[in-house]
């Protein structure tokens, strides 16, 4: 089970319509850190989920108190999605907060959890993760990268941040919490022309790195 009984952070949720499909819109959101700490890690997953997903930070980037960054992520046309989150300082100290639910209204959604700290230790962190790197191996660029746990509903948070693409070629690396057990995930990717790529992934337990890559044969619409 992914589920710990830990408490507590403060995210400032906005979000707003940025494009749409048949099935899925593409919006923004912007998750603040008010935790008084550097956080490392942010593990983002759907509530219809058991896994966490991919670390949403990126393998090197840290969010400073008070600093803020912006994502996009697919929602449901149909109904509001609810995500789960754990953010992990650089002290190991976690913080989670369950069943957020993604409002388009436009207006920001505070979540707010009474504090009990927690306490990893660097070495228990370092265990607990498996280290992906995704290659683009397709013809073009790709602007929005989805990692989300095999038959859930929701396609995720992109991976590759509101001004970063992904170029032919290029290779970018994510932190997941290893489980101790084989993990399944779908990986969504698009390019500049709305051409949506996507597979099935299976990451092994105990295995410190791991690859994928994106092939043109894994186009899959329009």
């Amino acid at each position: 089970m992914k589920k710990l009984p830990f408490l507590a952070i403060l995210f400032i949720f906005s979000a707003f319509l940025a494009a749409q499909s048949q099935d899925y819109q593409l919006e923004t959101i912007s998750l603040e850190n008010q935790s008084g700490e550097d956080l490392w890690y942010i593990f983002v997953s759907p509530s219809d989920s058991e896994i966490w997903g991919p670390d949403i930070m990126g393998y090197s980037d840290i969010l400073n108190p008070g600093g803020e960054f912006t994502k996009y992520f697919y929602k449901r046309n149909q109904g509001f999605g609810l995500f789960d989150i754990m953010a992990i300082s650089e002290y190991g100290q976690v913080y989670e907060a369950y069943r957020i639910p993604l409002n388009i209204d436009g207006s920001p959604l505070e979540i707010t959890q009474s504090k009990s700290s927690v306490s990893l230790g660097d070495d228990t962190l370092l265990e607990n993760f498996t280290y992906l790197t995704i290659k683009n191996d397709t013809k073009d660029d790709l602007w929005y990268l989805f990692i989300a746990p095999l038959g859930s509903q929701e396609k995720g948070f992109d991976l590759l941040n509101s001004e970063f693409s992904m170029g032919s070629g290029e290779e970018i690396s994510f932190n997941f919490q290893d489980m101790g057990r084989s993990l399944d995930y779908t990986i969504t990717a698009m390019d500049s022309d709305e051409r949506v790529f996507s597979f099935d992934l299976t990451l092994l337990a105990n295995e410190e790195s791991q690859y994928a890559v994106i092939e043109d044969s894994d186009l899959v619409g329009p």
